[in-house]
């Protein structure tokens, strides 16, 4: 019975995490955690034991404020961060978040406050048992509020950017940074170094190779399965100057998940190194473009297809964590060009930084970083693909190559010391 359960859990109630945590690596990773959840009657915490008048669902309470309903705060008792209390009545709950404002400020909190809210009353009007926690939204009126005013305001950013370009694409700010520095390095990776000037060249070659033959034509989707190169984003502004979309899918992945994703994008070309053909992609059917230098001997002349704001750039099928197929992010031009323009001017990316592309080929990380520094004039710096990017390897990588500006993973930063990286300047994990 219940009754028995709670019975027998007595003896086991005070055991305390710190024992936890030596059972076992698992039991110790499980105490970790920087959020407590406390859920006890009300009258135990307050002498009121009434609504409060505003009826409202959440109270935030800073850490610096001396109790919450009789309940000591983060100074005085708690240890965490964050504490949510649910305090329970006959008629309502109540949830107080007790936040220490070292770690959280009040904006931060009100946000969370407010995506909290929104998934309790989901989880309330779900009572009926038709509905599934699959269904369930974390975002709520007040953050797509949000979202549709930073993106009205960004994009009216975009058409009139500092830098005077007034197309709002990538391919229009790369031929910009052509034009104020066509000598200075765009592109360095283990198969050549392209300047600005020579990636714009190489680009259009390749446009007007696709287009001349009938390979890529306006409103295509065209997979790129190339490893680390400076193909990569010559391929992406050579199916932007024809008009169509480039599509990004896991390299490794098994030759049934690349039938998909061809499929699904209705296919009929893809952009591949020359010598380094799957096999598998000779038998889809499609038309198989071998890149090489020679291309600059089969196109030129300026091919750029009128791109319309709100048409695709380009589509990821990120690598998935349960291994089952993932379904394509699709990327509009008009709001990818934004959140370049705004991370560019977050991050400070100036022409003299160096930035690293360590991140996998199927994200949009690995996107960003392409995308964000060839719109900033900066140097794209691409490790060879036998680089080990851990630990001691990755720290080689980041100093031989003067690296200035690095996105990586928390795993990836934390074997990292600021002190044996004299020249990074900016870091994001």
């Amino acid at each position: 019975s219940i009754q028995r359960q709670a019975t027998d859990m007595v003896n086991h109630e005070q055991y305390g995490l710190q024992r936890i945590a030596r059972l076992s690596p698992g039991a110790k990773a499980a105490t970790e955690f920087s959020t407590l959840l406390v859920i006890q009657p009300r009258h135990i915490v307050s002498a009121d034991k009434t609504s409060d008048s505003d009826n409202k669902v959440m109270k935030l309470v800073n850490s610096d404020e001396d109790a919450v309903d009789g309940v000591s705060t983060i100074d005085n008792y708690f240890t965490y961060p964050l504490v949510v209390q649910g305090h329970l009545s006959d008629t309502d709950v109540q949830l107080h978040l007790i936040y220490d404002s070292g770690y959280l400020d009040e904006a931060e909190m009100t946000i969370l406050a407010g995506q909290l809210e929104n998934v309790v009353h989901q989880l309330v009007q779900f009572s009926s048992g038709d509905q599934t926690l699959a269904e369930v939204t974390l975002a709520g009126p007040t953050d797509i509020q949000k979202a549709l005013q930073w993106s009205s305001s960004d994009l009216g950013a975009t058409r009139l950017d500092v830098n005077g370009v007034a197309t709002p694409t990538f391919q229009s700010h790369v031929e910009h940074q052509g034009i104020l520095r066509p000598n200075s390095p765009a592109v360095q990776s283990p198969d050549g170094t392209l300047t600005y000037g020579q990636l714009n060249s190489l680009s259009q070659a390749l446009a007007g190779h696709l287009k001349r033959n009938g390979l890529v034509q306006q409103g295509d989707f065209v997979p790129l399965c190339l490893d680390r190169t400076f193909w990569i984003p010559v391929a992406m502004l050579a199916v932007h100057s024809v008009g169509a979309a480039f599509v990004l899918s896991d390299l490794d992945a098994q030759s049934s998940d690349a039938k998909r994703v061809f499929r699904d994008v209705g296919a009929r070309s893809i952009l591949c190194l020359r010598n380094h053909v799957p096999a598998e992609l000779t038998l889809l059917g499609l038309n198989v473009v071998e890149l090489s230098g020679e291309i600059l001997h089969r196109g030129q002349g300026n091919l750029n297809a009128p791109v319309n704001a709100n048409s695709v750039s380009h589509v990821l099928y990120p690598a998935s964590e349960d291994g089952q197929p993932s379904k394509g992010l699709v990327m509009e031009h008009l709001p990818t060009c934004a959140a370049q323009l705004q991370l560019r001017d977050s991050l400070g990316l100036t022409s003299q930084d160096r930035v690293a592309n360590l991140a996998a080929t199927n994200s949009e990380i690995f996107v960003s970083e392409i995308m964000t520094t060839l719109m900033s004039g900066a140097t794209l710096c691409m490790p060879p693909t036998s680089t080990a990017l851990a630990n001691q390897g990755l720290l080689q990588y980041l100093n031989q190559a003067d690296i200035s500006w690095a996105i990586l993973s928390s795993v990836q930063a934390s074997a990292l010391q600021p002190s044996d990286l004299p020249k990074l300047r900016g870091l994001v994990i």
